[in-house]
């Protein structure tokens, strides 16, 4: 039997289970900023976007209108994950100072304005991280897939008919009856060779929509980094100044330093 002077009720066990959780990911912060540090210079290393533009036509040319963009195929998953991470750590931090807030009191609950403060904070980043994942990868698949098909690109479909003939022959007193099954496959070639889509005049536009495209997301994607290891280095910063305010909202924890939760 445990005894009731040790018995954790559940939100003490949740408040401590989460109070060790955000310290890991306060601890690793600087790792962690590093890291997409490393990411954003690793892909993102050119402020011009031009580079980048001749890059990508001279990419299509070689690869064709229906090739992916090689280098944002390699990155988009990269940074998806990164914003993953970091969204999946304010995620923690909001469920530590949510458990960390005080019981309510008559007269209000004084010493938690600072609590309510981050709080609104995270939720807005979190917030603006999910949609960039909900939403922006998601439109420029599904643009970039209508801008090739616009090129009407050669293909080809396949039909097969099978027709059934049913033949009776009479030979003295009994009849016999035959059946023959006769297949046609068929294939029809439809659109223009991939090569006059990138060499005709008209599919100049086309080709300049598509490269555009790409430096659309690739831009997306370098602000977007940028972005996130400023707001969550700025995160960090204001939870590791607060500390003791958001861990102990009315004072009972003294001056201690945030090392002494564990």
């Amino acid at each position: 039997m445990v005894n009731d002077s040790v018995r954790l009720s559940i939100s003490e066990y949740k408040a401590q289970a989460a109070s060790k959780a955000a310290l890991g990911v306060l601890d690793n912060g600087v790792e962690t900023v590093k890291a997409l540090e490393g990411l954003l210079s690793s892909y993102f290393s050119t402020p011009n976007l031009s580079h980048v533009q001749k890059a990508f036509e001279e990419e299509l040319s070689h690869n064709g209108v229906e090739a992916v963009n090689a280098s944002l195929h390699k990155v988009m998953p990269l940074v998806r994950d990164a914003v993953a991470l970091c969204t999946s750590h304010i995620q923690t931090i909001e469920a530590w100072i949510m458990l960390a807030t005080p019981a309510m009191e008559d007269g209000g609950n004084f010493g938690v304005s600072i609590q309510l403060d981050v709080l609104k904070a995270l939720k807005e980043t979190r917030e603006s991280w999910s949609k960039l994942l909900a939403d922006e990868f998601v439109k420029y698949y599904d643009a970039r897939a209508g801008a090739v098909e616009k090129f009407g690109i050669q293909k080809s479909t396949s039909s097969t008919t099978t027709t059934n003939t049913q033949q009776t022959e009479k030979a003295k007193d009994e009849e016999t009856s035959k059946s023959t099954a006769t297949t046609v496959q068929e294939t029809k070639i439809s659109g223009i060779e991939p090569q006059i889509a990138l060499t005709a005049s008209w599919g100049f536009y086309r080709v300049q929509h598509l490269v555009a495209l790409d430096l659309q997301m690739y831009t997306l994607l370098q602000v977007s980094l940028q972005q996130l290891i400023n707001t969550y280095s700025s995160v960090l910063d204001s939870v590791e100044k607060n500390y003791a305010k958001l861990a102990f909202p009315k004072g009972t924890g003294g001056g201690r330093g945030r090392h002494m939760m564990m």
